[in-house]
């Protein structure tokens, strides 16, 4: 009877012994998950930061626009193309005074050559702003290094 004693005490020790091994290796586990979730998290926006500088282009304004009050803000390029390239940017624009005429946007490759240009006409009140589309052909590639004037 004392042996079936001890061999039950040993068993329930071994038991509770192992459930709290189990639970610290579960928690551990659970940690170690949650910091290389946190990690992974950081190292996508990381990538995502890097890849919206790459593609950023420059823009100029023409000292004629801005004679008539124009002024640029942000600037996004973007697609309508299957190929994914991008032939297309908005512009925020404020107008500071009114404004009756065409705006042209060229982008100009690293090698200075025109890669694409679009008009747009306008006709605007003094104060007026917002962002507006500049659709070039579907060939253009606007790149990194790329001017937009």
């Amino acid at each position: 009877m004392k042996k079936t004693i001890w061999l039950f005490i040993a068993i329930m020790l071994l038991s509770l012994s192992c459930d709290r091994v189990r639970k610290k290796a579960k928690n551990t586990i659970n940690q170690t998950g949650e910091d290389i979730g946190k990690s992974a998290s950081e190292f996508v926006d990381g990538i995502a930061d890097g890849v919206e500088k790459s593609i950023a282009a420059k823009l100029e304004l023409d000292a004629s626009l801005q004679a008539r009050g124009v002024v640029l803000g942000e600037h996004i390029l973007y697609t309508t193309t299957a190929r994914g390239n991008y032939n297309a940017v908005k512009v925020f624009m404020e107008f500071n005074q009114n404004f009756k005429g065409r705006i042209m946007v060229k982008a100009i490759n690293e090698n200075n050559k025109i890669t694409g240009r679009k008009t747009e006409t306008f006709d605007l009140k003094a104060n007026e702003a917002g962002y507006y589309s500049f659709v070039m052909d579907t060939l253009t590639d606007i790149r990194s290094r790329a001017t937009l004037k």
